[in-house]
């Protein structure tokens, strides 16, 4: 079969190296059904060869989450990098910190999401894209008053809405960039 092959393949290995994890022939199962999927989806082949083809169980180990600490110290490194996006970076990952929200949640956000008077932010783009609705503790819910006032005064044009530049990730990208 497929999948015997993909072992096979794997323990081609030289006398001191390791052998391969579930992990890594996950990849190779995956290398191999994105490969065969092509073949036979462009007529080279009459069937696909690795349609019955699995992938292994394999248990993750868990991102280990951010400490107080941790969070104090990167809003406060935010706080004194002296860029102008410095208050949108500050609300987004103290929403993404303080709120409980997923990454691609707290990407989606647009600042017209969180609610003053309620203080509630709108969630979307949840998981299963169902609407979900977040309190917001006071704190944070100045911080996105503050962002939402400097978007209604137009400052940083071409963002009025937005919580990120670009697409996700940029706004990472955009913090690792020196002058």
């Amino acid at each position: 079969t497929l999948d015997a092959a993909v072992v096979a393949i794997s323990r081609l290995r030289t006398k001191d190296t390791p052998p391969r994890s579930e992990t890594t022939l996950n990849r190779y199962r995956s290398a191999n059904r994105a490969f065969s999927r092509w073949v036979f989806e462009t007529g080279r082949l009459p069937n696909n060869p690795a349609a019955t083809l699995r992938l292994a169980r394999v248990d993750s180990t868990p991102t280990p989450a951010i400490t107080p600490k941790e969070t104090k110290r990167l809003l406060s490194a935010i706080r004194r990098s002296g860029d102008p996006h410095r208050l949108r970076d500050e609300a987004l990952f103290s929403t993404y910190a303080f709120a409980g929200l997923r990454r691609t949640e707290a990407l989606h956000l647009r600042v017209s999401d969180y609610d003053p008077q309620e203080q509630v932010l709108r969630v979307k783009d949840g998981k299963g894209n169902r609407l979900r609705i977040v309190p917001v503790a006071r704190p944070l819910g100045i911080l996105l008053g503050k962002l939402q006032d400097q978007r209604h005064a137009g400052q940083h044009r071409g963002e009025e809405d937005s919580f990120r530049v670009g697409s996700p990730g940029a706004l990472l990208l955009h913090a690792r960039r020196k002058p």
